[in-house]
């Protein structure tokens, strides 16, 4: 028994408060303070660990369609695929060595007194002229470069010169994506863009990445804008 420091009234060694009085008395050097009204329990050693809650997974949903006024988005951007112009390559390699070979035997026909720098220019000619005709091909194809954004067509032509073609999506009528047996082979695809443009109604994308997913975008992007500007069926 001990005596309480503030009434003098006899309590117990092991009280922490005081039965007369209601004072609260110091705890025991290495006994354990009791805990506060409202305050989670100390685990016990040994107890297993409450698991905690885990936080709210976000719902999963479809994606927000894009807006008429969010930023401008780039669908493609260079210039036609050579997969494209494949055509024109196998002709200018064919046909060049092969005018320089027929000139060469027609040339061992002639008379025995033809020079010999003579059958040499029948050979290079062609030859040259088919060089000639290779590197015009790609310099005027790179030269045309295809901009596709979510709210226009941009195509830049012009190897000298430039020349530069804006199409609104909004004027767009119809589309339509095209492979030839060729094109799914070397990987290209073609897109017709049909419009009431009094400067180029019909625009054909050449050369562009056999993408399903480029088509689509294109054709959700004319969907959006032709809604931002309350157009309904075809444009006139």
């Amino acid at each position: 028994m001990k005596k309480c420091p503030f009434c003098a009234e006899e309590i117990q060694d092991e009280a922490i408060k005081c039965k007369h009085c209601r004072s609260e008395l110091a705890p025991l050097p290495g006994a354990p303070l009791a805990p506060k009204p409202g305050a989670p329990l100390a685990p016990k050693p040994g107890a297993p660990l409450a698991p905690k809650p885990s936080a709210p997974l976000a719902p999963i949903g479809p994606a927000e369609p894009p807006h008429p006024d969010d930023p401008k988005q780039v669908l493609y951007e260079g210039s036609p695929s050579w997969r494209a112009y494949v055509g024109a390559y196998g002709i200018t390699c064919t046909l060049s060595p092969g005018i320089s070979l027929l000139a060469l035997w027609i040339s061992g026909f002639e008379t025995l007194g033809a020079s010999l720098g003579a059958r040499i220019l029948a050979t290079l000619i062609p030859a040259f002229v088919g060089t000639v005709a290779f590197l015009l091909t790609t310099l005027l194809r790179r030269s045309t470069r295809v901009r596709v954004t979510s709210r226009s067509i941009e195509i830049e032509t012009g190897l000298l010169s430039k020349r530069i073609d804006i199409l609104e999506l909004w004027r767009v009528k119809d589309m339509r994506y095209r492979q030839s047996l060729v094109d799914r082979i070397l990987g290209v695809a073609h897109i017709d863009v049909f419009t009431k443009d009094v400067t180029s109604p019909n625009l054909e994308l050449v050369g562009l990445p056999a993408s399903r997913t480029l088509f689509e975008g294109l054709r959700d992007s004319v969907e959006i804008q032709k809604q931002s500007r309350r157009i309904v069926g075809l444009v006139e």
